[in-house]
């Protein structure tokens, strides 16, 4: 072989080893982690249960919802940030802002 092939083989070998090498280090290190967050305080915690899928009135009013801030968007982008968008804009906000706590409170958080 020549003897620019050889210095081409050998640098593709060194980087190799580096790549897998610092893969294999940071398997350790992962391992390592969980094994510590696996020992903590947190360990013994329950997983709160994942919250009921929505009824079909909150899915259309949350699509309400994001229709108008769509609107409100396009309006404020269109009207050069005029106070009406800004009213339209702090409308919708408030809007979503009840209807969080409302769908909070309805579920008994």
């Amino acid at each position: 072989m020549s003897e620019d092939l050889q210095s081409a083989v050998l640098i593709s070998a060194i980087g190799i080893s580096l790549v897998f090498g610092v893969i294999l280090i940071l398997w350790a290190l992962m391992a390592l982690v969980v094994r510590v967050a696996a020992d903590g305080p947190a360990a013994g915690q329950k997983v709160p249960a994942e919250p009921e899928a929505e009824d079909a009135d909150g899915m259309r009013s949350r699509a309400a919802a994001v229709v108008a801030a769509v609107t409100a968007a396009v309006e404020q982008r269109r009207a050069g940030d005029s106070a009406r968008a800004r009213a339209a804009a702090a409308a919708v906000g408030a809007y979503l802002a009840g209807e969080s706590r409302a769908t909070d409170r309805d579920k008994g958080a």
